[in-house]
């Protein structure tokens, strides 16, 4: 599942083609095939819950790229720890929605004082969890798993549900522009050329970012991702080599933790009351010290062979050029 979480880092992507040699601000005013021009597009397509302009706007060598990683992910993984993952995910999913109104009464969940935005939100991740799961469940599937497909289909669930939790999100003064809020932001052009860009975002608090852009392939991207995209796919693709041997000796360990997580579940999803809930709270949160011991020897036995995918790791190199700035960074973390 986690190669999925790249979509959620394709913000700094924008269609576009060729341009005129710069009439600067002017020409990207008017309209025409300039980066400014391509970002509105994209500012288009999400504001009209169309994701799919994200995956469009990719050269063709790009969206391959993401394609084979996906599949090959699916290729490798063992199909008896991906049901037990996602039988996870769904009990979860299963547990938001059915006892919406018990996690909404949770002390630390009550004490926020704003019981609707606390319902968006669960409401939100229940509904993410769903797109994901209808998407990753079929290991089968994924072996043959298209990108514009998924952004056509599961993807306009998920960035419904995803613009519900950032509406309702905590937001700092002069916090980076990300996807969910890059169709609010103003854009300008401070410079336009043949096959470079640099623009300026401005957020509704008065955040800016200035970006570079290059045309690639007829596709106007940032330049940063650019700089560090064949490597990162190419390591990724190295560390998907070892994962049908890797996943041999995790496959066990992973079956057991997720195993044990579902079975502590299940109470919950019984409940009929909120004192059991609560109970069963105080039992996660450690009287059952024997139990909480056995699960905490598995989960670290696990981060310490968990699977190494740079690919899904920050660019921290394009983080370092960009001060931080998510348009210009890859932000999915495993």
């Amino acid at each position: 599942m986690k190669p999925l979480l790249m979509w959620l880092s394709l913000a700094v992507l924008v269609a576009g083609c060729s341009s005129e040699q710069a009439e600067n601000s002017k020409a990207a005013a008017g309209g025409g095939n300039t980066a400014e021009a391509a970002v509105r597009q994209i500012q288009e397509g999400l504001a009209n819950n169309n994701p799919a302009v994200v995956w469009e706007s990719l050269p063709e060598s790009y969206r391959n790229d993401l394609n084979d990683i996906v599949r090959t992910f699916a290729s490798g993984m063992d199909a008896g720890a991906w049901k037990q993952i996602t039988d996870l995910l769904n009990s979860i999913h299963q547990l938001l929605t059915t006892k919406q109104e018990f996690i909404l009464g949770y002390p630390s969940v009550a004490q926020g004082g704003e019981p609707e935005k606390s319902k968006q939100v669960v409401e939100g991740a229940s509904g993410v969890l769903n797109a994901l799961l209808q998407s990753v469940t079929d290991l089968e599937k994924l072996k043959s798993f298209d990108g514009h497909e998924f952004m056509t289909s599961s993807g306009v669930d998920l960035m419904n549900h995803l613009k519900s939790i950032s509406e309702v999100a905590p937001k700092s003064p002069g916090q980076p522009v990300g996807l969910m809020s890059l169709s609010d932001v103003r854009v300008e052009t401070v410079e336009q050329l043949d096959s470079t860009a640099t623009l300026k975002f401005t957020s509704a608090d008065g955040h800016q970012e200035t970006v570079d852009f290059v045309l690639v392939d007829g596709k106007w991207m940032s330049k940063p991702l650019v700089d560090e995209w064949d490597e990162k796919m190419q390591s990724t693709r190295e560390s998907l080599k070892d994962l049908p041997e890797q996943m041999a000796g995790l496959k066990f360990q992973i079956i057991a933790v997720t195993g044990m997580v579902n079975g502590a579940l299940v109470p919950l999803q019984s409940a009929e009351r909120s004192g059991t809930v609560q109970r069963c709270r105080r039992q996660y949160d450690g009287d059952d010290r024997r139990t909480g011991r056995r699960f905490w020897r598995l989960w670290k036995s696990v981060r310490r062979r968990r699977l190494n995918t740079p690919g899904l790791q920050p660019l921290s190199a394009a983080r370092a050029r960009s001060g931080g700035n998510k348009l210009t960074s890859v932000v999915a973390r495993p």
